[in-house]
C-alpha cells in the first residue's frame, strides 16, 4: 500500500535567503551544506530518514510565487500515492523528475504548496 513514510523536505522561499539560512543556522543550529543557484541547502537526520531544508531566492523555478513554504511527504510508492491522491479528486498543479526522484505538487486549501517524492 502507498504511503508517506515522512516529511522529506521543507522549503522556504525568501527575499533574502542568505540571511534567511544564516539565522536559522544561528538560532536553531540547522546546518547549511551548501549553495546552490542562490539556494541555500541543509537539513537534518532523522529515525525515519532525513529532512532537507532549502532556503530559496522568492520564484525559484520548481516552486510557486503564492506559497512562501512547501513541505514535501517523501512517500514509499510515487506513482501508487499519486493515483490515490487522483482518486480523492486532487490533481497535480505540476510534475518533475530529477536525480533525487519524481515530485508532484499541489495547493492546500489556504493556497500553500504541498508536494509528494518518491523514487
Amino acid at each position: 500500500m502507498a504511503r508517506i513514510m515522512y516529511i522529506g523536505a521543507i522549503v522556504i522561499q525568501a527575499n533574502e535567503p542568505k540571511e534567511l539560512a544564516r539565522w536559522y543556522s544561528e538560532k536553531f543550529g540547522m546546518p547549511t551544506t551548501f549553495e546552490h543557484r542562490g539556494g541555500f541547502y541543509g537539513g537534518f537526520d532523522t529515525a525515519s530518514g532525513p529532512v532537507h531544508v532549502g532556503i530559496v531566492p522568492r520564484e525559484t523555478p520548481g516552486t510557486s510565487g503564492g506559497s512562501s513554504i512547501t513541505v514535501t511527504f517523501r512517500v514509499n510508492d510515487f506513482p501508487g500515492y499519486l493515483n490515490e491522491l487522483k482518486k480523492r479528486g486532487l490533481e497535480p498543479i505540476g510534475t518533475s523528475r530529477d536525480d533525487a526522484g519524481e515530485f508532484a505538487s499541489f495547493r492546500d486549501p489556504e493556497g500553500n504548496e504541498v508536494a509528494i517524492w518518491g523514487e
